[in-house]
């Protein structure tokens, strides 16, 4: 079973493999947490790519794993807000 923390380091890992557009020399994941220490947010053009990273994973999860990955956030945002 893959759990809310796997997704999201599988997902991140995918980004460190994608050049940045801006500079080839940079992967996206680097340029976006260079970005958001430096001025606490980053560039929206990044935003597509994000998507399209976070969808493809998805795309190759089965129904059951996106239903848990699902209901795992639901249980981890209720906690998190009142």
């Amino acid at each position: 079973m893959i759990d809310l923390y796997d997704a999201v380091e599988n997902i991140v890992e995918k980004l460190r493999e994608q050049a940045d557009p801006a500079d080839s020399k940079l992967d996206v994941w680097s340029t976006i947490i260079s970005q958001v220490s430096e001025r606490d947010s980053f560039d929206g053009s990044y935003c597509d790519i994000i998507e399209k990273v976070i969808l493809d994973y998805l795309t190759g999860l089965d129904d059951e794993i996106k239903r848990q990955l699902w209901a795992e956030i639901r249980q981890r945002r209720r906690k998190l807000l009142p």
